[in-house]
C-alpha cells in the first residue's frame, strides 16, 4: 500500500496530477461551482471518462456548476405534416373571418384547428450530461471521494473552487489493490441506490 497525503491551500495541482493520468473517474462530492465544471469539461474534452454524484443543493453557484454539465437539444417529438398544419392554420383564419358573415365560418375554424393539431410537428426539449454521467440526487450526500482506475483518493474538499484552491483542506492518494475493490463495490451500491432517487435534469434548470 502506498499513501500520498497533503494538507494545505491549493489543492488543486497535488489532486490533477493523479487525474490528468487516468482515463475513468468517479467523483462524489455534494457541490460543485461553475469553475470546476468547465475543469470536467476540459477533462472530457481528453477522452477521460468522468461519473459524477453529486446533490441538487439549491446554492447558486452549485446550480451554475451543474447547468454547465447539461446539454439541452430540441428533438422532434411527433413528425407533422407542415403543408397540412399550415392549410389548418389559414383556414382558422378564414373561418374565424366568415363568422362575421355566416356559421360556415366556424365550420372552417373547427377544420382547420383540427387539422393543425393534427398535422402540427411536435418538439420537446432533450436533457442530457455533457460527461459520461451525472447523477444528481436528493439524499442528504456528504461524502467525497475520487476514483481512478487504481487509486482512491480521499479528503476533505468538495470538487467546487473554493475547495481546490482558497480553503485549507486535506486530500491523499491511497493505492491499496484490495481497498479498492471494497471501495469500488461501495459505490456501484451507492450509485444504484442513488439513481432510484436522482433529480431529474429539468428540474436543475426551474432555479
Amino acid at each position: 500500500m502506498s499513501i500520498k497525503i497533503k494538507i494545505d491551500r491549493r489543492l488543486k495541482d497535488f489532486i490533477f496530477q493523479e487525474i490528468l493520468n487516468s482515463k475513468k473517474l468517479i467523483i462524489i462530492s455534494p457541490w460543485i461551482s461553475e469553475e470546476t465544471a468547465k475543469l470536467l469539461l476540459d477533462l472530457t474534452s481528453k477522452n477521460i471518462d468522468i461519473t459524477l454524484i453529486t446533490t441538487n443543493d439549491s446554492s447558486e453557484f452549485h446550480k451554475r456548476g451543474l447547468k454547465n454539465l447539461i446539454s439541452i437539444e430540441r428533438k422532434i417529438r411527433k413528425e407533422g405534416n407542415d403543408i397540412l398544419a399550415k392549410l389548418g392554420i389559414l383556414l382558422s383564419i378564414f373561418g374565424i373571418l366568415l363568422t362575421l358573415i355566416n356559421l360556415f365560418g366556424i365550420v372552417l375554424f373547427i377544420l382547420g384547428f383540427f387539422l393543425f393539431l393534427k398535422f402540427r410537428t411536435i418538439f420537446e426539449e432533450v436533457y442530457f450530461p455533457k460527461i459520461k454521467d451525472l447523477i444528481i440526487t436528493k439524499e442528504r450526500l456528504h461524502a467525497k471521494l475520487i476514483l481512478t482506475e487504481k487509486l482512491i483518493g480521499i479528503g476533505s474538499p468538495n470538487f467546487t473552487y473554493s475547495g481546490l484552491i482558497s480553503n485549507i483542506e486535506s486530500f491523499a492518494w491511497i493505492e491499496d489493490e484490495e481497498a479498492y475493490d471494497k471501495i469500488l463495490d461501495e459505490i456501484k451500491k451507492l450509485v444504484e441506490k442513488l439513481r432510484e432517487n436522482s433529480v431529474d435534469y429539468r428540474e436543475i434548470f426551474k432555479f
